[in-house]
């Protein structure tokens, strides 16, 4: 009994860093949002979160919430207005949007490490059926650019993936980077930090 569950331990580990990989290859090749949420996210109610002080989100929107769901041709009506009401939507899709909007990520081949660098965890954050879960962990680095300034920098972040199903979609996706970084680059400041014009 132990050696079976070691096994598909084993088995699920190797599923959730293939998927994890293949993930974060899609920056890589500069997959659209849409075909990555579609392709690596739960269909009911996957979550991004990009940690940062909450007052960062008046010059970087995506940070500092958390983004649920996807957009839909039947949301459109009640996204308009939830946007102008709080200035954007809520869903995965508008983290994209809001993501794209102000930065630009300059993927290199060097972004990621190779898949033995993703550390995984299977068994964390197992679900009460012990069909989903585990967890997910991946050190990136990359320029950054303002769309705004077209001022640049170079960062590391780091990717939290968990709440995975059976098949290996992400339930859940967080983020730490660098926002004063970010912060600087929109802004109007000059020469702040290690941020360059572009």
């Amino acid at each position: 009994m132990a050696q079976a569950q070691q096994t598909q331990s084993q088995s699920r580990s190797a599923l959730l860093r293939t998927r994890a990989v293949s993930f974060c290859n899609a920056f890589l090749t500069q997959t659209p949002p849409t075909h990555i949420l579609d392709e690596f996210f739960v269909p009911d109610q996957p979550t991004i979160t990009e940690h940062a002080p909450e007052w960062a989100q008046t010059r970087l929107p995506f940070l500092s919430r958390t983004f649920v769901g996807r957009k839909t041709n039947t949301d459109d009506r009640s996204a308009s207005a939830s946007a102008s009401a709080f200035g954007s939507g809520n869903t995965c899709d508008d983290y994209f949007r809001l993501l794209g909007e102000t930065l630009v990520f300059v993927a290199e081949q060097s972004s990621f490490p190779p898949p033995e660098g993703f550390l995984v965890d299977a068994d964390a954050e197992r679900t009460e059926d012990g069909r989903g879960g585990g967890v997910v962990m991946v050190v990136g680095k990359g320029v950054f650019r303002s769309t705004k300034t077209d001022r640049q920098w170079r960062e590391t972040f780091v990717h939290r993936l968990s709440r995975f199903d059976e098949q290996g979609r992400i339930g859940r996706w967080e983020i730490w980077a660098d926002p004063l970084s970010a912060w600087a680059a929109v802004g109007d400041e000059e020469g702040e930090g290690g941020v360059e014009a572009g």
